[in-house]
């Protein structure tokens, strides 16, 4: 829940520590708690809705490594759901 309030009162400015949270989110996609997962999927699309089009530059290499390197396939749902999002967000961005 700090993370999607940060993004969202920050806008922009925050697309630097993204690098540092995504992760951290992406692991939390894979929670046991139900409540945890929903909150994880809450903040990384708000964090999402967000980015400019280096930001998509920068965070589609982590969605990427979420999707094929780590075993829990919640994770991997999670990576493409925001990988999906900014398709919509960025298209050019992601075309390069």
């Amino acid at each position: 829940l700090c993370y999607e309030a940060m993004a969202l009162s920050l806008g922009r400015t925050f697309e630097p520590y993204i690098k540092n949270v995504l992760p951290h989110m992406l692991d939390r996609f894979s929670d046991t708690d139900t409540v945890v997962r929903t909150c994880a999927r809450g903040a990384a699309k708000g964090i999402m809705g967000e980015l400019s089009g280096h930001g998509v530059k920068t965070t589609l290499p982590l969605l990427l490594e979420g999707m094929g390197v780590r075993d829990a396939w919640r994770t991997k749902l999670g990576s493409i759901e925001l990988l999906a999002n900014m398709a919509h967000c960025a298209p050019k961005q992601l075309a390069q």
